[in-house]
């Protein structure tokens, strides 16, 4: 891979930094590819629920896994990890490619972090090797992480970051935990068997 110049490597990696603490931050947990997660801004019980949604596609599918999370006041800022090419360390956000059942042999899910994390992923990987990627893929992850952000609309003030104003290290802000969120999906592979993109024969994409 070239790139232009070091300043424009750097706004890459800020780039990737960006959507990560949006993801973190706002820790979207719709289920994907087609079930929901109830969350508000003040409730840290967590719901992973395919209920709403599955219902079309199995109408006696009606399963649901509390998450106890809760708030905790964090520093985002510039890391020296999770560069651009840092394959292990972007790999280790989604164990097991964050698949998942809520069943013994049931549907395959994913939760909407997980699924943001690996399009993030697939961008960044994207970006070192243009003529190893998927368009399909990777144009579903501009779309999704793009109606993502919008659909969260976060009114708060940000630092800007760019040429002649080096690094900012970002103020306390408030996120959900996002610990109990691993422990919880992690669990579930444990106890209903484990999944992954090999696995499923190339029918999940992302």
């Amino acid at each position: 891979m070239h790139i232009d110049s070091r300043a424009g490597f750097l706004g890459l990696a800020t780039l990737f930094l960006l959507f990560r603490i949006h993801i973190v931050d706002r820790l979207s947990i719709d289920v994907a590819p087609s079930a929901t997660i109830g969350d508000t801004d003040s409730d840290t019980s967590l719901l992973i629920d395919v209920t709403d949604t599955y219902n079309i596609l199995s109408p006696k599918l009606n399963l649901s896994t509390p998450i106890h999370t809760h708030r905790i006041h964090t520093t985002l800022e510039d890391s020296v990890h999770f560069q651009l090419s840092d394959d292990a360390e972007w790999d280790s956000l989604v164990p097991q490619d964050g698949l998942f059942h809520l069943e013994k042999g049931g549907e395959t899910l994913s939760i909407g972090m997980f699924h943001q994390l690996r399009c993030l992923n697939i961008l960044r990987r994207r970006q070192l090797d243009p003529d190893g990627a998927d368009e399909d893929v990777v144009r579903h992850c501009l779309n999704y992480l793009r109606q993502a952000v919008l659909c969260r609309a976060s009114p708060r003030v940000d630092p800007l970051v760019g040429k002649g104003k080096g690094y900012y290290v970002w103020t306390p802000r408030e996120c959900v935990d996002w610990n109990p969120v691993y422990d919880t999906v992690e669990k579930l592979q444990q106890e209903y068997g484990l999944s992954s993109m090999e696995e499923e024969g190339g029918r999940v994409m992302v």
